[in-house]
């Protein structure tokens, strides 16, 4: 189990809402990176989605992180992701100045 998941399952008693998104987006990330090829638009937008969920909780680094591979796949994609990935690089500097700003631990 990793510390991660463990994190998060400490968290479940006083976010459970937030829990069951949290391990629902990374279980679908890890399906749909085992079954779609590695510029599938579906793969950056659950990464998105999940990006929005750590940062929601708080941890914009996992966030950020999210966001910068939903980047390179929006941008394996070519052409037919660039509108997508606009919006994947805005969200991006957006969270990207939230984990600058967030107070440290």
């Amino acid at each position: 189990m990793s510390f991660h998941t463990i994190f998060l399952i400490s968290q479940c008693e006083e976010f459970p809402a937030l829990c069951a998104a949290l391990l629902a987006s990374e279980e679908s990330i890890r399906i749909l990176r085992a079954t779609l090829p590695g510029n599938s638009p579906e793969l950056a937008r659950n990464l998105s989605v999940l990006a929005d969920n750590l940062a929601s909780q708080g941890r914009y680094d996992d966030a950020v992180s999210a966001q910068k591979e939903a980047v390179e796949v929006f941008r394996r994609g070519g052409a037919a992701s660039r509108e997508r990935l606009d919006r994947a690089l805005s969200r991006l500097a957006s969270l990207q100045m939230l984990a600058r700003d967030a107070p440290t631990p």
